[in-house]
């Protein structure tokens, strides 16, 4: 089991935080390092027991998949706005730019799939470039084992 590759390209055009993740076993006991560094520079680390990071993939895996959706009283979900689709996976809208053949091309200063997230001056910014990461799934597995 690739572990690095199975936190970093989980599913490809997902509206996530950009991130490089990588995961270490740290301890004889399994425990793990996820070491997680955003677009931005940002970096989040966590030990995490390794089987309950296992255990929590499944649900994230599971859950990437409705991404974009939004639940409705547990019950059913539909398309977050922006989306449309029976997976939600079309973009029929973006927020600062402009939409070409699928695709957000963001306007300058603006980033993101939907072109929904302000730049940082002084950064490079690519508007129409979509990362695969994991820094949501790290803030899943964190909210699982925190519960």
């Amino acid at each position: 089991m690739d572990v690095h590759r199975d936190f970093l390209y989980i599913m490809e055009y997902a509206p996530q935080i950009p991130a490089r993740t990588t995961v270490s076993y740290l301890l004889p006991a399994g425990e793990w390092l996820i070491k997680s560094t955003n677009e931005d520079g940002e970096t989040l680390e966590k030990a995490v027991d390794a089987p309950k990071a296992l255990k929590a993939t499944t649900v994230i895996k599971s859950s990437l998949v409705h991404e974009r959706r939004w639940r409705n009283a547990g019950k059913g979900c539909r398309c977050a706005e922006g989306f449309e689709g029976d997976n939600c996976d079309k973009i029929v809208s973006c927020k600062n730019g402009e939409l070409a053949n699928g695709r957000c091309i963001c306007a300058e200063g603006w980033k993101g799939e939907l072109c929904e997230r302000k730049c940082i001056p002084n950064q490079t910014c690519a508007g129409t470039k979509t990362v695969v990461a994991a820094g949501t799934l790290l803030l899943l597995i964190f909210s699982l084992l925190l519960r």
